[in-house]
């Protein structure tokens, strides 16, 4: 499964959750993800600390993949200065078509994943990560 799919999985809503993410809580997301044993190296995104903790460039560009393809769209929150990012119904519809070919665990990782970066804060998020990585944090800018 490519990078993107775990994207996919991610933008995914559950019953409940926000429908859009900003892309701060995206890169914790699959960076969680991509620190599983479950998920074979070449499926995963490569992250780098940078101002936030961890940061892969790769999903910014799979997310303008994502948008070009009318997959996801950008919404603009109005108390932020960047974009949160949605699954269009029919990228909702194309996640739905790809889940029976994904191992459930891997479902149920994303979807786990997912709630735990929508239910903490943006500070308790970073801290989080950055207490449980410490090295992903050497270039944080945040002031937590």
């Amino acid at each position: 499964m490519p990078p993107i799919d775990w994207l996919k999985l991610v933008l995914f809503p559950t019953d409940g959750e926000p429908t859009a993410l900003d892309p701060i809580r995206i890169q914790k997301a699959l960076f969680y993800i991509s620190r599983s044993d479950q998920i074979p190296s070449t499926e995963k995104y490569t992250f780098v600390p940078y101002n936030y903790g961890p940061y892969s460039k790769a999903i910014y560009d799979d997310l303008d993949e994502l948008v070009a393809n009318q997959l996801a769209v950008p919404v603009q929150n109005t108390s932020r200065r960047w974009s949160q990012y949605q699954l269009t119904p029919a990228g909702t519809e194309h996640v739905r078509q790809l889940m029976p070919e994904i191992p459930g665990e891997w479902v149920v990782l994303a979807a786990e994943t997912r709630h735990l970066v929508t239910s903490l804060t943006f500070k308790a998020l970073l801290r989080r990560v950055y207490a449980e990585y410490p090295d992903f944090a050497e270039n944080s800018i945040a002031n937590i």
